[in-house]
Order: structure tokens, then C-alpha cells, then sequence
């Protein structure tokens, strides 16, 4: 009787922990589904906003599911769609590194003077957001407690790293970033 109360005791804890663990992520995507959002309708006046309005617009779409419901993640068509927007992301970084380093043929500069370098560097956070959000079902569910605490860390700086710097441009003297409000 004894063994199974503590046994019970710690399945219960166990079950806190990952309560827990899918609150803190249900949040994290919040914030990026929030950042996602701005981003997206910061491209409304950009000379291509065919391209980068949905390019935002979609991990918002993601991050905003996965605040609904955590368990999306396991659903076969949500995994494709976003599948599909990795895929279109790396396609669309593979175009913008070959320029981006056209630009920097024979000079040392700094990329994010470019359109181009800022527009790569906002593909690489909605990819590496899109990684994070389609490899984590597999994480959350395989992975030991040390797994789940080092990658929610993780989760978190990358999820609010976009947005550190977002502030800082707006609150910086970046000639770039005058026109963006």
C-alpha cells in the first residue's frame, strides 16, 4: 500500500511537471504568434507583400493552433502544412543567401543594410520557429524531464529573441526601421 501511494505521488508530480512544461509552451507561442502577427502587418507596404504577408502570417496561423489546442501537433495535415512552409522557407533563404552575398562580393558590410539581409534574417526565425514547432510534438512525448527543461529553455530565447530585437530597432536610431510605424 505504502509503494503505492509514493508511486502515485510521483506520477502525479510528473504529470504537474508536464502540465506545466505545455502551459509554458501553449505561452511561448503566444508571444511568437503575437511578434508574427506585427510582422506580418508591417509587410503591408512592402514592395512584395505577396510574398512576406503570408510568410509571417502562417507561423502566426501555427503558433495561434498550438495556443488552442497543444496537441495539434500530432495532427498528419497540420504537420504538412507546416512541412510546406519549411520547405517554401528554405527555398526562399537559399534565393536570399546568393544575393545577400552578392551584395557582400569584395566589401565587408553589415547585411541588415540591405532589404535582402533583413529579409533573410526574418526567414531564419520563421524557420527555425517552424523547426521548433514541428520537431516538439516528438520532444514533449519521448523526451526525459532533463530533455524538456533544456529545450523549453531553449524555446523560450529563441521565442523572445525576435522580439528583443524588434524593440531595439524600433527604439535605436536605424535609419531602416524609421518608416516601420
Amino acid at each position: 500500500m505504502m509503494n503505492h501511494s509514493s508511486s502515485y505521488g510521483e506520477g502525479a508530480s510528473a504529470k504537474h511537471r508536464k502540465s506545466n512544461v505545455a502551459w509554458l509552451w501553449m505561452g511561448i507561442n503566444f508571444i511568437m504568434a503575437v511578434f508574427f502577427g506585427l510582422a506580418a502587418l508591417v509587410q503591408v507596404n512592402d514592395p512584395e507583400p505577396y510574398l512576406w504577408v503570408p510568410a509571417y502570417l502562417i507561423p502566426c496561423l501555427v503558433c495561434l493552433s498550438i495556443v488552442y489546442s497543444a496537441d495539434v501537433v500530432e495532427n498528419s495535415y497540420w504537420r504538412l502544412v507546416v512541412l510546406f512552409h519549411i520547405l517554401a522557407c528554405m527555398t526562399g533563404m537559399s534565393i536570399l543567401v546568393v544575393q545577400v552575398a552578392l551584395y557582400l562580393k569584395d566589401r565587408l558590410v553589415n547585411p541588415l543594410r540591405f532589404e535582402e539581409g533583413r529579409e533573410l534574417c526574418g526567414v531564419i526565425i520563421v524557420l527555425v520557429w517552424m523547426l521548433i514547432c514541428r520537431c516538439c510534438g516528438s520532444i514533449r512525448n519521448n523526451g526525459s524531464t532533463g530533455q524538456l527543461s533544456a529545450v523549453t529553455w531553449l524555446t523560450l530565447v529563441v521565442g523572445l529573441l525576435p522580439l528583443v530585437f524588434w524593440s531595439m530597432c524600433c527604439f535605436s536610431p536605424f535609419n531602416h526601421c524609421a518608416d516601420m510605424w
